[in-house]
């Protein structure tokens, strides 16, 4: 058998057959080529019974959100994981008996409609995960990257569109790696970044702390924010506007508006964009955010932005 099925465990086998069993189902998924050689071997008291397995015809397509079902019928990644208890179904056979290695109904046939499991639709379009999933080996080929994700979210009412990882993993075969069936976009935490920039504007906009047509002064992309901090843009400027500022995200008028808001009153607003929260996906170990505390009674000015991401990673640990 272990010739048949090299990847099996031997001593699975052999504390298999040593028991003292009249009928023993051996965790042996075979191909038609691998029965056709194992019956070939005349093994006595060695017989087949036939299985469904889940393809998925798409292959590398979605996989990570997917997932995949191990040989035992169990989701072990994905969707597949997550809503495994909703996709399964429940067992409808009949009580039985085994006879000569076969299953004897005892009363009644199984009931299809009670052991077929729910339909998941999930909110993915193929088209544009297809195109996803170019787009990600471009940049996998051009940069070489140790992981990325690209995320697709349809702006009306968030629901995602396409989603993939590199690396990734085909669900039809086995995975090498633990690392290939990782979800990037969805168990690891990262860094705001200049995401927060918007959250900024949005909430200085709502509370009428900047008109939308106001200026500010960008320090031609330096600004001596305290003695010892200095804040840089990436793309001198001298005025623009609020709506200006979003498209060159500058950090210096970004703060400024920050500023005006006051650290309660950005706080109050960043949770009210769910930051610091797991996100709403029905997936498996989705982390929960990382976000600083606010120290009572600090009044010092914000720290830069190296400061800050350093003590949240700090804090993420």
């Amino acid at each position: 058998m272990l010739e048949i099925e090299p990847d099996e465990s031997a001593d699975y086998l052999r504390e298999e057959i040593a028991k003292d069993k009249a009928y023993r189902l051996l965790r042996l998924p075979l191909s038609d080529a691998q029965v056709k050689a194992l019956q070939a071997k005349g093994i006595p008291g060695v017989s087949f019974e036939p299985s469904t397995a889940r393809v998925y015809p798409r292959g590398l397509l979605a996989s990570h959100v997917l997932g995949r079902v191990g040989a035992q019928g169990s989701g072990t990644a994905g969707v597949e994981l997550g809503l495994d208890m909703q996709l399964r179904g429940r067992e409808a056979l009949s009580p039985a008996y085994f006879a000569a290695g076969k299953k004897l109904l005892v009363d009644g046939v199984p009931d299809p409609g009670v052991a077929r499991g729910d339909t998941v639709v999930l909110t993915i379009d193929s088209q544009i995960q297809a195109m996803v999933e170019e787009e990600i080996n471009t940049l996998v080929r051009q940069w070489n990257p140790v992981g990325t994700s690209i995320l697709v979210l349809d702006p009306r009412n968030g629901e995602i569109l396409a989603l993939a990882n590199r690396p990734t993993y085909d669900p039809n075969h086995p995975v090498q790696s633990a690392h290939q069936t990782q979800n990037l976009a969805v168990q690891a935490a990262y860094e705001p970044g200049s995401t927060l920039k918007a959250v900024t504007v949005a909430a200085a906009l709502e509370l009428g702390a900047v008109r939308e047509n106001e200026t500010f002064y960008c320090e031609k992309g330096r600004w001596k924010y305290t003695p010892r901090n200095t804040i840089h843009d990436a793309h001198a400027a001298e005025w623009l506007t609020v709506t200006e500022i979003l498209a060159a995200s500058s950090n210096i008028c970004t703060t400024k508006i920050a500023d005006r808001l006051g650290k309660q009153t950005l706080s109050k607003w960043v949770k009210k964009f769910h930051f610091g929260e797991r996100p709403g996906v029905q997936r498996p170990a989705r982390p929960r955010a990382c976000w600083p505390r606010r120290r009572s009674g600090r009044t010092s000015r914000w720290p830069t932005s190296r400061s800050a991401r350093a003590w949240l990673r700090r804090r993420c640990r």
